[in-house]
């Protein structure tokens, strides 16, 4: 079999556009990087208020988890209801889902190395 260069160039074509085409978002769905810089905002308002509004004994900490959830869904213009049904997309795909904790997990790591660097050179 003979390759001209139309066929090589066909070949090309195809693979170009095979290739970096993901599966298309269902309607509704938040785009991954949105759902990233979302994740690690939520983490922070978790640990927020875990960390200070849960020493406060006449506070349920679960609620004022949500309450701060219900601000980072502010900020981001996402209701609950697109976040759930988000994450569930993002859940049942494994590799995209990793990938989108892995980031947040990298994130916090970089942050508490930031962290101590800054406190050693406190010391």
């Amino acid at each position: 079999m003979k390759l001209t260069a139309g066929t090589v160039i066909l070949a090309f074509v195809i693979v170009l556009f095979s290739c970096g085409r993901g599966e298309k978002l269902q309607p509704g769905i938040i785009q991954e990087d949105t759902m990233d810089s979302l994740l690690w905002d939520l983490s922070l308002a978790e640990d927020f208020a875990i960390t200070y509004l849960g020493k406060d004994s006449g506070r349920n900490k679960n609620d004022e988890i949500l309450k701060e959830y219900e601000k980072v869904f502010a900020i981001h213009h996402v209701t609950r209801d697109q976040f759930r049904k988000s994450f569930d997309y993002y859940r049942s795909r494994p590799e995209i889902f990793k990938k989108l904790i892995d980031s947040t997990n990298a994130r916090a790591q970089r942050r508490r190395q930031d962290m101590f660097r800054n406190d050693i050179k406190l010391n």
